[in-house]
C-alpha cells in the first residue's frame, strides 16, 4: 500500500490483534483499516470487520484477501468491508478509496449526523 500512496504523508501501522487495532483507533479515530484475510483466519477476520463497524467514528475497512477467497467477498462486504482486494492489481483502486476517505474527512467540519440531515429532501 505504501508504494501506491506515493507522495501522501501517511502513517502505516501494522498490528497483530483486533484489540491492538482498537487501541490505535482510539488514538486516531476514523482511520482506514486493512485486514489480511486467509482461509485459516476467515472467521476471525469476519468477526473483526463486524467489530470495527461498531467503533465510533466508523473506520473504512478494506479486506486484503488471499487468492481463492473470491467466494468470501460478499460475506466480507456484508460484514462492512468497503472493498475486498483479491489481487495486487487492485492496489491502485484500494489507494484511491483510501485517498477519497481521507479527503472527505479533511474537508468536512460536519458530523455524520449533520451531513445526513443536510441531505434530507425536507426542511429541518
Amino acid at each position: 500500500m505504501r508504494c501506491v500512496l506515493g507522495e501522501w504523508d501517511v502513517i502505516v501501522v501494522g498490528v497483530r490483534s483486533v484489540g491492538d487495532c482498537l487501541a490505535l483507533l482510539a488514538q486516531w479515530p476514523g482511520s482506514v483499516v486493512a485486514i489480511e484475510v486467509s482461509q485459516s483466519n476467515l472467521e476471525e477476520a469476519f468477526a473483526a470487520i463486524c467489530r470495527l463497524q461498531r467503533v465510533r467514528p466508523p473506520s473504512a475497512v478494506m479486506a486484503l484477501a488471499a487468492r481463492g477467497l473470491e467466494a468470501a467477498e460478499p460475506l466480507l462486504r456484508e460484514a462492512g468491508a468497503v472493498h475486498v482486494m483479491l489481487s495486487r492489481q487492485e492496489l491502485k483502486f484500494a489507494a484511491t478509496i483510501f485517498k477519497h476517505d481521507c479527503q472527505a474527512k479533511l474537508n468536512s467540519d460536519e458530523s455524520i449526523r449533520e451531513r445526513v440531515w443536510r441531505r434530507m429532501p425536507w426542511e429541518t
